[in-house]
């Protein structure tokens, strides 16, 4: 029990479930989002969607392979469903993209269908060969020739043809959304990029006229369309 569930009183703030419905609820699994970012695909099935009114229906409809995150069919019912991530139900043809509102709560926004998936990029390091690899925040790694993408910079990753589309490097004047710290939730603009010599990056932003300092793991560069898809209503 302890290594599956967790007590609902202990789940993280990010989810929104009632703590007192029950004792126990299904506790993430190891994967791509850490548990206090993610929330398990068993819970926006059930929890959120309503398509399933137990754990039992939920199984079932990941074994009959009917449930996708980022293009990758979903078996494990405690799998972690984190920022940014593409839910994909094609037996109801419905797709959904995951965020946080401004109250710290993971929220769902029903969208079109989708290949393009949002992407940070968290580490890009030399490896074999003279490859760099790039380490984006879901976990996923990708090798390439060369890159001028930098740490910080969101991408638009095609997951069905395994490219990148377009690069939104972070820089002054780009549009930011606030996935962690005070401001979670909220929009603004880059005004500086902070460096210090220990390679530490803050950015100055600026949120409806007011200047904030954020540490560069707590905001995603975003454009303008993925902007007014998060300023609708979600679950």
């Amino acid at each position: 029990m302890v290594q599956n569930h967790m007590s609902r009183l202990a789940a993280p703030k990010c989810w929104q479930i009632l703590k007192k419905e029950n004792k126990w609820v299904i506790r993430s699994s190891c994967g791509p989002h850490p548990l206090y970012q993610s929330i398990p695909i068993t819970l926006l099935l059930r929890e959120y969607l309503g398509y399933a009114k137990n754990y039992k229906e939920v199984k079932s409809m990941l074994q009959d392979k009917e449930v996708l995150i980022n293009n990758k069919v979903i078996h494990d019912t405690g799998y972690p469903v984190g920022l940014m991530d593409i839910l994909d139900i094609p037996k109801l043809k419905e797709t959904y993209v995951v965020f946080f509102n401004k109250k710290e709560k993971i929220v769902l926004k029903k969208i079109e269908s989708t290949n393009i998936h949002l992407l940070k990029i968290k580490r890009k390091n030399t490896v074999k060969k003279g490859k760099v690899q790039i380490t984006f925040h879901n976990g996923m790694n990708l090798l390439f020739d060369k890159s001028k993408e930098k740490i910080g910079d969101s991408v638009l990753f095609n997951f069905r043809e395994k490219k990148i589309e377009d690069i939104l490097p972070l820089k002054k004047n780009s549009l930011i959304y606030f996935c962690g710290g005070s401001n979670v939730g909220r929009f603004g603009k880059v005004k500086e990029i902070i460096e210090y010599k220990n390679k530490t990056k803050e950015i100055s932003c600026d949120i409806e006229g007011k200047e904030y300092i954020s540490l560069l793991e707590n905001l995603f560069v975003i454009n303008d369309h993925i902007k007014n898809i998060m300023e609708q209503d979600g679950k």
